[in-house]
C-alpha cells in the first residue's frame, strides 16, 4: 500500500494562481437588466440605484429599466445614469418592487423577484395573492433577509433566496461633515428615519421620549420623513424640542410634509449629527436605516424581531423586546401579524444611551465593524452567486473572503 505521503507528493502539480485583486468577481453573465424605481427617495428606488452600483463594482454589465417616478434632478450615481440609458438585451431580469407586478417579468429569459414585506405571512389570498405571484413568473425570489426567507417558504414560496440591501460606504461612514441640526451643541440627539406610520414606532417614539425626558434635560427628538407618507411626524414637532424635516403644506387629502430638505446623497450627514438612532419598528422588510446608522458610528435602538436583525444584535445593537403581536392593518392587506414593541424597554435603552456615553462606544464599535459586510459590492455579491443557481451562464469563479456565501 503506498504511504500517504508517497501518495500526496504522487499528485499533480496544481495550477499556477492567477494574479487576480482579492474579492474580485469574475463572470461570464449576459447583461443584468433591473426594473423599478430610480428617481425617487423611496427605499424601492435606493434599492435599485444601490444594487446596480454594486454589480456594476462587481463587473457586471447592467441596464435599468427606471420606473417614471420621481425627479430626474435627483443626484444619482454617474454609472447609474449611465445604465439607465441602456438597452436591455431581455436576458436576466430582475424586477424590484411588491410580487403584484412580478408578471413584467415574463419577458425575460430568467426572471428575479425582489420582494419585501413585513409581517410574518407572505400575502396568499386574492386579490394580493403574491405566494401565486412568485411562483407563477420568478425563477427565483430574493429577500432581504433570513427572517423573509423563513416566512416566505412557510407561506408556500418555491425558490427563495437572501440578498441583503446594503448601504454606499460613501455615504455612510464615520466621517464628514455633520448637518446643522436647530439644537444647541450640547443637546443629546435622537434621530428617526422612515415614514410616519404606525409600523415605523413613530408614536412610541414621542411618547417614550415625552415621558422619559423632562424639559429641563438637553435632549432633542428628529424625525426624518419621506413624503407623502410623513405628514404624521408633523403633529409632533416643538421647536426646541422636536424636529421634524420638511414643509407642511395643505392639500386636499389634509396636511402633507413634503420631503425636500436632504438629497439622500447627504443623509450621512444627518446620521452623524445624531447620539443615537431609534427604531422601535413593529415590523421591517429591511430596515436598511439601522446599518446605515451603524456604518456612520451611530449607536442603534431597535425592535428585536423581523428583517433588519440580519445587522443588528445584542453585541451591537440595543434591542426592544416585543410585549404581543397584532394584526397588521396599515397600507396593504398584509393578511399577517406584526410585532407590538414594549414601551417600557424603549425609554429604558433611550435613558441608558443618554446616561452611559462610554458603554455605548463597545456597541458603536462592534456596529461598525459588522456593517462593513454589508456594502452594496458586497451584497451585489449575493446577488452575483444567487443567480449562478439559476443562470448557466454565471461563471464559475467566486470568491467568498467577503461573506459566508
Amino acid at each position: 500500500m503506498m504511504k500517504r505521503r508517497n501518495a500526496l507528493s504522487s499528485l499533480p502539480t496544481p495550477p499556477t494562481p492567477t494574479t487576480n485583486p482579492p474579492n474580485q468577481y469574475k463572470t461570464n453573465l449576459p447583461m443584468i437588466t433591473l426594473n423599478g424605481m430610480v428617481y425617487t427617495n423611496d427605499s424601492f428606488s435606493i434599492v435599485t440605484r444601490g444594487l446596480a452600483l454594486g454589480l456594476i463594482q462587481n463587473g457586471c454589465d447592467v441596464a435599468i429599466n427606471a420606473w417614471p417616478n420621481g425627479s430626474r434632478s435627483l443626484p444619482i450615481e454617474p454609472k447609474v445614469k449611465k445604465a439607465v440609458r441602456k438597452t436591455s438585451d431581455m436576458k436576466i431580469g430582475i424586477r424590484i418592487s411588491h410580487p403584484n407586478s412580478f408578471s413584467a417579468l415574463s419577458a425575460y429569459k430568467y426572471r428575479i423577484g425582489k420582494a419585501y414585506f413585513e409581517t410574518n405571512l407572505f400575502p396568499n389570498i386574492p386579490p394580493n395573492n403574491w405566494v401565486a405571484d412568485c411562483n407563477k413568473y420568478c425563477d427565483q425570489v430574493w429577500v432581504s433577509s433570513e427572517f423573509n426567507k423563513e416566512v416566505c417558504e412557510e407561506s408556500g414560496v418555491d425558490n427563495v433566496y437572501v440578498v441583503h440591501d446594503g448601504f454606499d460606504p460613501n455615504i455612510f461612514n464615520p466621517n464628514g461633515d455633520k448637518y446643522p441640526l436647530p439644537f444647541d451643541d450640547d443637546t443629546f440627539i435622537f434621530l428617526t428615519v422612515g415614514n410616519s406610520q404606525k409600523r415605523k414606532g413613530t408614536d412610541l417614539i414621542y411618547q417614550a421620549f415625552t415621558e422619559e425626558f423632562d424639559e429641563s434635560e438637553k435632549v432633542g427628538l428628529v424625525y426624518k420623513s419621506y413624503a407623502p407618507w410623513a405628514w404624521g411626524a408633523a403633529k409632533y414637532a416643538k421647536p426646541g424640542r422636536i424636529y421634524h424635516f420638511g414643509k407642511v403644506i395643505e392639500s386636499e387629502t389634509g396636511p402633507m410634509l413634503v420631503d425636500s430638505s436632504i438629497p439622500y446623497n447627504q443623509m450621512g450627514s444627518l446620521y452623524r449629527a445624531a447620539d443615537c438612532f431609534v427604531l422601535p419598528t413593529y415590523g421591517e422588510g429591511a430596515g436598511v436605516c439601522c446599518v446605515e446608522s451603524m456604518a456612520c458610528g451611530v449607536p442603534v435602538i431597535t425592535t428585536n424581531w423581523s428583517a433588519h436583525l440580519d445587522y443588528c444584535n445584542n453585541k451591537n445593537s440595543y434591542l426592544i423586546e416585543g410585549e404581543r403581536f397584532e394584526r397588521a392593518f396599515e397600507g396593504l392587506d398584509w393578511q399577517g401579524e406584526w410585532i407590538v414593541p414594549s414601551l417600557d424597554q424603549l425609554k429604558f435603552y433611550m435613558r441608558y444611551v443618554y446616561e452611559h456615553p462610554e458603554m455605548v462606544k463597545l456597541k458603536v464599535k462592534q456596529a461598525l465593524k459588522d456593517a462593513q459586510k454589508f456594502t452594496w459590492k458586497n451584497c451585489a455579491k449575493e446577488a452575483i452567486q444567487k443567480l449562478s443557481f439559476v443562470v448557466p451562464e454565471v461563471g464559475n469563479y467566486i470568491d467568498f473572503n467577503v461573506m459566508n456565501l
